[in-house]
């Protein structure tokens, strides 16, 4: 009895087995059970998963950031477009689960998340497992089981585990990193074999520097580690202990290699958070912080901002703000800038220890939209410990620093240990240098997980066995107690897990009366009917004809159709249509004629272009019907390009999408079939003014648009915050300057971002910028239709019989972008002079702001945040000097012991 009661002690009820099936069971509940548990999408997914042939089924839903989690991904089943760009260990663990779920799952091209999840649930098991044992070695049961509950307390909280159900790579970073540092621990004891111990610490190391590109300044800490390994085996072990060293050297270029394929687009999204969310948040003068690195003071307006917005105030992938602004700084830059700027760089440290004990990020939901919770809803399930470590650690630097020297003090006498948890905190320590770096504050409860784990780590190596011990010895004094009183008591050993936050879960546009229905063939590009009939102030929508129903032209006052699929619908509806294209191969009352590789001149009020079509195509060579346009093909075939048919329809058999005349004889087509007796306006646009572009130039620009009498149009790329910044108000003050010289100022519709989400409303957004622009008295102004944009290019195809241009059937605008050179602007005005256009002041339709120009004094001792300075307090609030107060008092009391104890034992030694 005594053998077998000493076998299951051993065995079955060891603590490390113990721990194993507590803390299988309850992720079994939290991750496999209805209602599933796991992490919503923040916008990060798609790079993980498009490259993986996987994808998200609620990809079209208003609410599939942040809301709730998905268990369910649909799989491509043939082709997939997207290419694999991230490279990371987790594609293994991925494809894997991919390969399994196809295997075991009935449903066809549906991806279930619980197939990868389980991976990372028995990888944990066998981490905890592996801790408990170290421990636990040479403790009491009692003590031992203790430790246990403790672990799995900590180790299999939720706001770990939850992390499981997700395509989020801190999973596998939790998992790898609890198992190599127990096979580190366990290589001290001696107790298992070196040989396997090292092969799991070095294979855990390389999955976790592959996991994240974030991950490759672990290279460092790990090579340091390997090196310490190496005394921890007997000098004997020669050729292991080289095996130990080469796994340093391997540990360390995994790291470089990770760094260095890390792709273009995430250094982009690091480097501008580095510096929106890092230099400028924290500098006390954003501009001169610029002028550091040798960037435009304009950007200072980019404070605070992030890459990940819907609505951004610059296009973050531009050729234009990658030579601006990515190329002007870097990794070593930024460290030498906080180097240097030892104020900023506290501030950044102090933002970081706030968010380092949430392992968590708040905004993120839980729970799958079918368990009826509400939106963001987090579980509560299973969550002590990380609510506990929330609520109560102090968020600030000098904590980290008490706990840090309290941790190496207790550790101090085991060598080895002290090693390992030395190694355990760079790992934690270096993540928050390179996020504060690499990526400003952006995200920073994320990018600081690995501290959070490192803490949680060295917190029970460290001070869970005083807790066991004091425990232990606190029960058996009480156990004594009841003896010596002789009392009949009978005592039933339980152990209670008092979870305070344990509960268990219950597994329409108002009508435009002028709507205009665009059918064209699948594929096919329709932006150009789709510009010209929003030019006649039409709600446009498009159809492909697959797309196409009947009731699809129930709201349709027009139709355009380039495929005959909704011909015999249109005339049966009665809907005045232009029918364009080969499709209609007859024409009522008309004859069709076919031609091949012939020249083509389109010609229309004096206006002409030329096109020459090689493959073979009709025109109307005979017709009763109202005749609209000229074509001339070859030299001396003359035939309409379009005619009226008694039904009212147009047919056009012939027509270029690309030729600037087609375009204009369409667009008369449509002015004919609307009943519009007058020509359209004509403009002329400084299109896409960023608050960046040179604003030097902007005013000569203006000067000579002014000069040579041609009113213009300014189109502002909205912004929407530090609207108070010297950036915005010397912007204001250029823009005031060309509104004086003729300039119409218009607000240019957002950039916009699919696939982001909407943090603030874009209507909020914009009104605080239009609220800005009427501050400075900027009187910007809306056009009753979009005109259709010309190109410089399509100018020079029109040719005229007049030396005026004249006016067009449509309003139409011609236009250059912002950021074209001196030379190139001094061209487009010369072709615009040749052309003799005549332009529309749009300022003069509502009221003459040319007298209203004043400068405005912009301030040089701009306050952008009050300075925060450098002191003790900043390292210690009110809470961690309590701590040291304690601490202090502690350690006196402990010296007051030992110089008793001493002197009481010299005195026993000596008699």
């Amino acid at each position: 009895m005594k053998k077998a009661g000493h076998f299951l002690r051993r065995t079955i009820l060891s603590p490390p087995v113990v721990a194993a099936i507590m803390s299988t069971a309850i992720m079994i509940m939290v991750l496999m059970i209805h209602p599933l548990i796991g992490m919503a999408d923040n916008g990060d997914f798609y790079r993980t998963i498009s490259g993986q042939g996987i994808y998200k089924l609620d990809r079209y839903e208003d609410d599939q950031y942040l809301n709730y989690f998905s268990s369910k991904f649909g799989l491509y089943q043939n082709y997939n477009e997207n290419e694999d760009n991230m490279f990371s260990s987790q594609n293994l663990y991925i494809q894997t689960a991919v390969f399994l779920n196809n295997l075991f799952s009935s449903d066809n091209g549906i991806f279930d998340i619980r197939f990868l999840s389980v991976f990372l649930l028995v990888e944990l098991v066998i981490g905890i497992a592996m801790l408990i044992d170290y421990i636990s070695y040479r403790k009491s049961l009692f003590q031992g089981m203790l430790l246990a509950v403790i672990g799995v307390v900590m180790f299999a909280d939720t706001a770990y585990t939850a992390y499981f159900n997700s395509f989020y790579a801190e999973g596998l970073v939790y998992v790898s990193t609890l198992i190599l540092i127990a096979s580190a621990l366990l290589m001290t004891q001696k107790r298992y074999s070196p040989l396997l111990l090292f092969l799991s610490v070095l294979v855990n190391s390389i999955i976790l520097i592959f996991t994240k590109q974030q991950n490759a300044t672990e290279g460092l800490p790990l090579f340091i580690l390997f090196i310490c390994m190496v005394f921890f085996l007997p000098k004997e072990r020669t050729l292991l202990r080289k095996f130990v060293a080469g796994g340093a050297v391997l540990a360390a270029i995994c790291g470089i290699v990770m760094y260095l394929i890390i792709p273009e687009s995430f250094v982009w999204i690091n480097q501008y958070h580095a510096m929106a969310r890092g230099v400028l948040m924290t500098a006390e003068n954003p501009e001169e912080a610029l002028d550091e690195f040798g960037i435009d003071r304009q950007y200072s307006i980019l404070d605070s901002s992030i890459y990940y917005e819907r609505y951004p105030a610059v296009e973050v992938e531009s050729q234009q703000f990658i030579d601006d602004f990515y190329s002007k700084y870097g990794f070593i830059s930024v460290s030498i800038y906080y180097v240097t700027h030892p104020n900023e760089l506290i501030m950044m440290l102090d933002k970081a220890v706030t968010n380092g004990y949430m392992i968590r990020p708040a905004v993120q939901g839980n729970y799958e939209r079918e368990a009826g919770r509400s939106p963001g809803e987090q579980t509560q399930f299973f969550t002590l410990y990380s609510d506990l470590k929330k609520q109560l650690v102090p968020n600030t630097i000098g904590f980290v620093l008490i706990w840090f020297l309290v941790a190496c003090g207790i550790s101090f006498r085991d060598k080895k240990k002290l090693q390992i948890i030395l190694c355990t905190m760079l790992m934690g320590v270096i993540q928050i240098g390179t996020s504060i770096v690499g990526a400003g504050d952006a995200d920073l409860a994320k990018h600081i997980f690995m501290y959070n784990v490192s803490f949680d780590l060295i917190s029970y190596i460290c001070f869970a066995p005083l807790f066991a011990s004091f425990t232990a010895n606190l029960f058996k004094g009480i156990i004594n107690f009841i003896r010596k009183r002789r009392r009949q008591t009978v005592v039933t050993a339980l152990f209670l897990l008092i979870l305070s936050s344990f509960s268990l879960p219950v597994r329409a546009a108002e009508e435009n009366e002028n709507n205009m229905l665009i059918i064209g063939k699948n594929g096919e590009d329709l932006s150009v009917e789709t510009g010209l009939a929003r030019a006649y102030g039409m709600q446009v929508t498009v159809l492909a004809e697959s797309s196409y129903t009947k009731d699809s032209l129930k709201d349709a006052d027009y139709v355009i159709a380039t495929t005959a699929k909704p011909y015999e619908d249109i005339l049966a509806a009665g809907i005045p249509a232009i029918c364009m294209g080969a499709e209609f191969t007859e024409v009522p009352e008309s004859e069709l004629t076919r031609y091949r590789r012939k020249g083509v001149r389109f010609s229309y009020d004096g206006y002409e272009g030329e096109k020459t079509f090689l493959d073979e195509f009709s025109a109307l060579t005979a017709t009763t019907g109202k005749k609209s346009g000229t074509l001339l093909i070859g030299e001396d075939i003359e035939v309409p390009f379009a005619v009226q048919a008694t039904d009212g329809n147009f047919y056009v058999p012939v027509y270029d999408n690309n030729n600037a005349v087609s375009k204009i004889l369409l667009g008369s087509l449509l002015k004919r079939q609307m009943g519009i007796k007058e020509n359209g306006k004509t403009y002329f646009m400084l299109d896409e003014v960023y608050f960046f572009s040179d604003l030097n130039k902007l005013c000569v620009w203006a000067d000579k648009l002014n000069n040579n009498g041609i009113p213009f149009l300014v189109s502002v790329m909205p912004i929407y915050d530090n609207l108070d910044y010297p950036a915005f108000l010397r912007f204001a003050q250029v823009l005031r300057y060309m509104q004086s010289r003729g300039g119409t100022i218009l607000i240019h519709e957002p950039l916009l971002l699919e696939d982001e989400m909407e943090r603030e409303p874009i209507a909020d957004k914009m009104l605080r910028f239009q609220n800005a622009l009427t501050e400075e008295q900027i009187y910007f102004r809306a056009i009753d239709n979009t005109p259709y944009q010309f190109s410089m290019k399509e100018l020079e195809q029109i040719t005229s019989e007049n030396k005026y241009f004249g006016e067009l059937p449509f309003d139409t605008m011609f236009g250059v972008t912002a950021d074209l050179t001196e030379e190139e602007f001094d061209l487009c005005l010369d072709k615009l002079n040749q052309k003799w256009l005549s332009f529309t002041d749009l300022q003069k339709e509502y009221s003459d702001v040319r007298d209203l120009y004043f400068e405005k004094e912009i301030p040089e001792d701009f306050v952008y945040r009050e300075k925060e300075e450098v002191a003790f307090e900043l390292f210690f609030n009110a809470s961690d000097r309590f701590l040291l107060v304690v601490v202090g008092a502690s350690v006196l009391v402990l010296g007051i012991f030992l110089m008793i104890g001493r002197k009481w034992y010299r005195r026993k030694f000596f008699r």
